[in-house]
């Protein structure tokens, strides 16, 4: 695939016939895979707003299919998924109570949605881009922290390291683990460019999001930034 897509993967030429087919191949295989955290089981995402009240409301399942949505309730002898986590957030965001405590401008917000699949349409212009961000935080002499789940298939660490390459920066430190409690909790590269400072760490084990997977380690990581302590 990387020989016959020749690094492009998004706006493939669809004349390019071999790189098609191998990338048909390549969804093909990991179309079942939970690309937030692949060791993870790929679940139907579920969601129980407030409009549902305490029972389960089928409507608001997604219907990729009917095996997929029997599958991804919590039986016994079924595996755990972490979408379950997300059911109940959409009942205690949407309630009043909590929304004054959290100071939500009355009427602002008409059904709160943890992931709102509506925004996309919405937007005529995409950033497809950041580099010029942080070359101007280059110029601008700032530390930088990333970091990147070593778990996560939507934004894989190997993509992210490959931008920051690209950014010329000298390496003052090159890759070692760095540790929380006697364990390896991923590993670290520190770049420079006079003033600019760069960190580049992973998160062992985490997806996506990674204080969800990784809270302590991720809290660890980043108090010690901080505090300008070496991970």
């Amino acid at each position: 695939m990387k020989k016959n897509c020749k690094g492009e993967y998004i706006n493939v030429d669809l004349n390019n016939t071999l790189c098609v087919e191998d990338l048909e191949l390549y969804n093909e295989c990991i179309e079942d895979i939970q690309s937030g955290q692949i060791l993870e089981p790929s679940c139907t995402l579920v969601a129980l707003p407030k409009s549902a009240g305490s029972k389960w409301n089928v409507n608001y399942f997604s219907d990729k299919d009917s095996v997929n949505l029997l599958l991804s309730f919590p039986e016994l002898t079924r595996p755990w998924c972490r979408s379950y986590n997300y059911l109940f957030s959409y009942i205690w965001a949407n309630d009043k109570t909590v929304q004054d405590a959290l100071h939500i401008q009355e009427g602002s917000i008409k059904e709160w949605l943890r992931c709102n699949q509506t925004l996309k349409d919405s937007y005529i212009s995409d950033v497809s881009s950041s580099l010029v961000y942080h070359e101007n935080l280059i110029k601008q002499g700032y530390r930088v922290l990333i970091y990147s789940g070593d778990h996560d298939m939507l934004v894989p660490y190997v993509a992210t390291m490959a931008w920051i390459e690209s950014l010329n920066l000298t390496v003052d430190s090159r890759w070692k683990p760095w540790f929380v409690d006697g364990q390896v909790a991923g590993y670290r590269v520190q770049y420079s460019d006079k003033k600019y400072q760069l960190t580049y760490a992973t998160i062992k084990g985490a997806g996506h999001t990674a204080p969800e997977y990784k809270p302590e380690e991720c809290h660890a990581m980043i108090s010690r930034w901080f505090a300008y302590y070496p991970l």
